[in-house]
């Protein structure tokens, strides 16, 4: 009996969808998560179903095993090529994932850099996307290959619209910051990696080290990847354990 496709460990799909088998796994560093975000927005509003972090894994499945999955369904993995992810552990065991199901890897370089020496063993025969050089041209082009390589018909467009359309901010509580946070963005990325493949990431360090605003400023770059919203609860005051579960339930 063939399995629901939420069961089999791969999450969302397609702008979120779940139990849809992605088309396209798109590999990046959390650092370039809005890049990632806008590559996959393209491919999507295209029709060509990608799987992307932190918006596609389903709570209650290991991290892992949704990951390996979705790599394995997906026909072609974009690799978002910058320096964040030269330096990215987690993106090279993506790669080499890819490289060892025989997967197709289509780098796309958002900076003027070369793949490292790790990477460049897996892609340095591939020809890859410039979105540096070749600016905005280098997207119908982009979207125009990978589907071909998925084996999709190009679309009919449908009828224009000139109506605008309603841009839904998702929700949140974070409160305003008034000050820029600078000098911490190798911490606020280490901890957006942490988030990537953990449920549960807890920030520890002594009173007015920037714990809270290091979560809050986290909250905010991945407010993109989460539909249902981030939401910051207040725990500080409660000093008996029993009651935390109520104090969530209540934002």
């Amino acid at each position: 009996m063939t399995k629901p496709l939420a069961m089999a460990g791969w999450g969302r799909a397609a702008g979120g969808a779940i139990g849809v088998e992605p088309e396209v796994f798109i590999c990046h560093s959390s650092a370039d998560a809005a890049s990632a975000s806008d590559i996959c927005a393209r491919l999507e509003e295209s029709g060509i179903r990608c799987w992307i972090a932190p918006r596609d894994p389903l709570p209650g499945i290991p991290y892992g095993e949704q990951l390996v999955n979705a790599v394995a369904a997906a026909r072609v993995v974009l690799l978002v090529l910058s320096a964040h992810a030269n330096e990215s552990r987690a993106v090279l065991g993506e790669i080499e994932l890819a490289s060892n199901r025989g997967k197709i890897i289509l780098p796309v370089r958002i900076e003027n850099v070369a793949p490292s020496s790790s990477l460049e063993f897996y892609v340095r025969a591939i020809h890859w996307f410039d979105a540096v050089t070749d600016g905005d041209e280098a997207w119908p082009k982009l979207v125009a290959h990978v589907r071909t390589l998925v084996g999709q018909a190009a679309p009919i467009a449908p009828p224009r619209s000139d109506e605008p359309r309603a841009v839904t901010a998702p929700p949140h509580n974070l409160p305003l910051q008034l000050t820029s946070f600078v000098g911490r963005e190798q911490d606020l990325a280490e901890i957006q990696q942490l988030l990537y493949a953990n449920r549960l990431v807890t920030l520890i360090g002594s009173g007015g080290a920037g714990k809270t605003r290091a979560a809050i400023q986290v909250g905010e770059k991945l407010l993109d990847g989460f539909t249902d919203g981030v939401w910051l609860v207040e725990l500080a005051p409660i000093s008996d354990g029993s009651l935390v579960p109520a104090a969530i339930a209540r934002v």
